[in-house]
C-alpha cells in the first residue's frame, strides 16, 4: 500500500504528475548483514467534477551484503549477496460529495 497524492476538487489544477523516490539501509541484528533498498514511483492524477483518480508505476531495487559470522546467530548463506528488482503498477480513485450546510 502507498500513498498516491491527488488534486482536490478546489484546486486549479486538475492534472498533475508526481516522483517521488526513497531509500532505505538497514542492519541485521548482531551486525550479521544488511539490506539495502530503493523505490521510485511515478503516478499522474486527475480531477473531473467531484471525481479524483491516478494512475502510475513504480520500481523496486537493492541487494543484501555480508556482515561477521556470530556464533550467537548465524544466518544462512544463501541470504549474503543477494539482489532484487520489481516494478508494478498501481490505480486509485475517489469521490467526494458535498456537504450540506444547515
Amino acid at each position: 500500500m502507498a500513498y498516491l497524492p491527488k488534486p482536490m476538487m478546489a484546486d486549479s489544477v486538475k492534472s498533475k504528475n508526481y516522483i517521488s523516490a526513497s531509500f532505505a539501509n538497514n542492519s541485521l541484528p548482531f551486525e550479521t548483514g544488511e539490506m539495502v533498498m530503493g523505490f521510485v514511483n511515478y503516478n499522474r492524477s486527475h480531477v473531473i467534477d467531484n471525481i479524483n483518480f491516478s494512475y502510475g508505476a513504480f520500481t523496486y531495487f537493492g541487494g543484501t551484503g555480508n556482515g561477521y559470522e556470530n556464533a550467537q546467530r548465524i544466518v544462512l548463506k544463501n541470504f549474503y549477496d543477494q539482489g532484487f528488482i520489481g516494478l508494478g503498477a498501481r490505480t486509485s480513485i475517489g469521490i467526494a460529495g458535498k456537504i450540506r450546510e444547515y
